[in-house]
């Protein structure tokens, strides 16, 4: 477990706008609160936490560039923003606060430019930014000709010791006059965010700590099996070696255990390709062969997908039946494993 510097969590969230046209959208629940619980509690995160809930564009501008000032190297800072995103006609991203005005975004919303600048200078190199603004994403309708139809992450929030986690790089509102065109439920990111910190069941690997990595891979299974036209995202630039986020309640695992929780997970995989969802079955199997090199035919099955996903994304994709399961028992073929640990602290 990486000890070295501070942890350091700053949580924003915007739920109320004075803008009427903002106040059309689905707010965004009351899982951001439940997530500084979690970071700051000493048994799981033990994150020093500020909370910037409904507060104007200037001061969560100050906020940011004051948390990521006059830090060490070494220290762990993770921006938590949960709200909405919205583009000018230029397609610049903003992340909206309770005083933005749609049409003035430079001076009453706070521009990816300006988080992604502050985040550069800071000296740290253990940066987290996560982004839950999925579902609430606005785009005005004459916008998705220039802007397009997604907020490229990669682009305007890339830096060295990076990793950005993002609910959704999809929209789903576009904005007509002073009406908002398109419907949207709550998103399940931060609600499974919260859930593999608070209850340990992000510890994928059962060492009895939460990487960022594994929090993300559980993250994704969650958010996509229950809401399938969502899909989170990552994208880390310039890491080195992985980020600690909090130890699990749950313990060690035993070693039988971290079989059967293999065997089922290769079973995951094998449902998803099944089914057709060839990304979530290339994470399976990404995962699978990280963590046990060599597993049954995980290398192979990484290597196909990665063919196909590519071919996909070119417009010329290959014919499924390149693609088959191997032999498999039909017993272990089921979706979703279920997994039983010890509620054990681990030792200091």
């Amino acid at each position: 477990m990486d000890t070295k510097g501070r942890k350091l969590a700053l949580i924003v969230a915007s739920s109320q706008f004075t803008d009427e046209t903002l106040r059309q959208l689905v707010a965004p629940g009351q899982d951001a609160a439940d997530l500084a619980r979690v970071l700051e509690d000493a048994n799981i995160g033990g994150f020093e936490v500020k909370r910037l809930i409904n507060r104007p564009s200037h001061e969560v501008r100050l906020e940011i560039e004051a948390f990521f000032a006059n830090r060490k190297r070494d220290d762990l800072l993770l921006l938590y923003f949960s709200g909405h995103g919205v583009k000018d006609d230029d397609g610049r991203l903003y992340l909206a606060t309770t005083d933005t005005r749609r049409g003035l975004f430079r001076s009453t919303a706070v521009p990816a430019t300006f988080v992604n600048e502050t985040m550069t200078a800071s000296r740290s190199r253990r940066q987290v930014l996560v982004l839950d603004c999925c579902h609430s994403g606005a785009f005005a309708r004459g916008m998705v000709a220039k802007g397009g139809d997604s907020v490229d992450i990669r682009d305007r929030f890339k830096g060295r010791g990076r990793v950005v986690l993002t609910a959704s790089n999809a929209t789903q509102y576009a904005f007509q006059g002073d009406e908002i065109i398109g419907e949207g439920s709550r998103s399940v990111f931060t609600h499974s965010l919260v859930r593999g910190l608070e209850t340990g069941e992000a510890d994928l690997d059962g060492d009895g700590w939460i990487s960022l990595d594994e929090l993300y891979d559980y993250v994704y299974d969650r958010v996509t099996d229950e809401t399938p036209q969502q899909t989170p995202g990552k994208w880390t630039f310039d890491l080195q070696g992985d980020i600690v986020i909090a130890r699990s309640l749950l313990g060690k695992r035993k070693p039988a255990a971290d079989e059967a929780r293999l065997a089922a997970q290769y079973a995951q995989g094998i449902g998803a390709l099944t089914a057709g969802q060839w990304e979530k079955a290339l994470r399976c199997f990404e995962r699978l062969e990280a963590e046990r090199p060599g597993y049954r035919d995980t290398a192979e099955q990484v290597a196909r997908l990665r063919q196909l996903i590519a071919a996909m994304e070119r417009q010329a994709p290959p014919p499924p039946s390149r693609l088959r399961p191997s032999t498999l028992p039909e017993e272990d073929r089921c979706p979703k494993p279920k997994h039983t640990r010890p509620s054990k602290l681990p030792e200091e």
